[in-house]
Formats: structure tokens, sequence, C-alpha cells
């Protein structure tokens, strides 16, 4: 299943979550250090979490964002 939330453009960064020609990967678009958007292919928690950061303006650490070990929501920046 692919998932999208927010709205981004070509100026903004992407951030890959895995690998995209795997079967399960997600991609977030960053402006300010804040997520603007997401994208996940079978990884419908990451857009879940995603949402909320989205909407609540939160800093994210691009460094943990980018491992998809690590889940969104504990990619806040500190």
């Amino acid at each position: 299943m692919i998932q999208y939330v927010g709205h981004h453009n070509a100026e903004a960064e992407i951030i890959w979550r895995g690998d995209p020609s795997e079967p399960k990967w997600s991609a977030v678009w960053v402006e300010d250090d804040r997520l603007i958007a997401a994208i996940g292919v079978g990884r419908p928690r990451d857009v879940i979490q995603s949402r909320m950061l989205i909407e609540a303006g939160t800093p994210i650490d691009p460094e943990l964002i980018a491992d998809p070990s690590t889940s969104v929501s504990a990619a806040v920046a500190r």
C-alpha cells in the first residue's frame, strides 16, 4: 500500500528511509528541519507518525530520521 501525507515542493530536501527498490520503504520531505510531507510503501506507521509531526511543526533530526530502524516519532530534534 502506498500512502502520502503533506505537501512538498521541488526545493524541499528528500530523506530516504530504506531502499526504494525493496518492498517496504518510506521517504520524508524536509524544510527548515521540519517535515512537510511523507510517503510510505508498506510502512503505514511511518506515515501516521509523520502526519503528527507535520501537524505539530516539530523539528526533526535529519540523521535520526534517515535511519529506517528509528521510528519517525523518535527522530525529533533535541
